[in-house]
């Protein structure tokens, strides 16, 4: 007796980042991508920048890791506090 298995072939290279279902790739958390090749950014780098391959490029105006810090804007540690405090630079404005 034999018995026929009937697999589907994908047809995709989805690299080490992914698995191929149903004709497409679907990536592993911390990619994306048709064929999950580029690395994602923190959901924080969309509001003031855009994602290239896991790099946070910050739009004019807006720096940090993620694109959360306004140039304009300075944090500094307060020692009796112990909390962050943001200070409004006007004169760059």
């Amino acid at each position: 007796m034999f018995w026929l298995l009937s697999v589907a072939k994908c047809g995709l290279d989805c690299g080490n980042n992914g698995q191929c279902e149903e004709g497409r790739c679907r990536c592993d958390s911390g990619w994306s991508g048709s064929r999950c090749d580029q690395k994602t950014c923190d959901e924080r780098c969309h509001d003031h920048g855009q994602c290239n391959n896991g790099t946070c490029v910050c739009v004019q105006g807006w720096m940090g890791t993620h694109c959360t810090l306004g140039k304009n804007l300075n944090y500094f540690f307060d020692l009796q506090t112990s909390e962050n405090v943001l200070v409004i630079n006007t004169l760059n404005a």
